[in-house]
């Protein structure tokens, strides 16, 4: 059972926000963060059904995003997901995403950030639902190596491999 709380102003829900954010491990910042566009990726990732093959995009479609599992197995290699998880926990996830671009110049999409509070636990923690975007862009070998997550006047930036998003689908 979720339980669903009510806030009487965005700022309420941004407010909590940031307090789940911060205790799931993900930092936050109350104003958005610039993007040098540079790689930090050190290791080429693999093509998930040849390990020692570097992954590249097929012509026509666009870079892909790559997700790895803690083991370092490829979760995800894909286009446009419609989900994508930015803690193990399941407190910061980032629904019903919509893409308005998808190119090697970037891609931009929109969706619902669910932030469960945690209380008492993850699986009886209350969800609440705040307008989002992910950018993500940087291109090496095929995929993305950055990626921004947005809500409101928070924001997140991701680097490609240390430090990316849990899951996607």
């Amino acid at each position: 059972m979720v339980t669903r709380v009510r806030f009487g102003s965005v700022a309420a829900a941004l407010a909590l926000a940031a307090v789940v954010l911060a205790g799931c491990g993900v930092a936050s910042s109350t104003q958005a963060t610039g993007n040098s566009g540079a790689a930090t990726a050190t290791t080429s990732p693999t093509n998930p059904t040849n390990p020692t093959t570097p992954s590249t995009s097929p012509s026509g479609g666009g870079p892909v995003l790559i997700v790895r599992t803690f083991s370092g197995s490829v979760s995800y290699d894909a286009r446009k997901p419609s989900m994508i998880g930015f803690s193990a926990d399941s407190s910061n996830v980032v629904t019903h995403l919509t893409w308005s671009a998808w190119s090697a110049a970037g891609a931009s999409g929109t969706g619902s950030l669910e932030l469960n509070n945690c209380q008492p636990s993850c699986a009886q923690g209350s969800v609440t639902h705040v307008a989002a975007s992910v950018h993500l862009g940087a291109v090496v070998s095929g995929h993305f190596t950055t990626m921004t997550e947005k809500a409101g006047t928070l924001s997140r930036s991701y680097s490609y491999p240390s430090d990316w998003a849990a899951s996607a689908s």
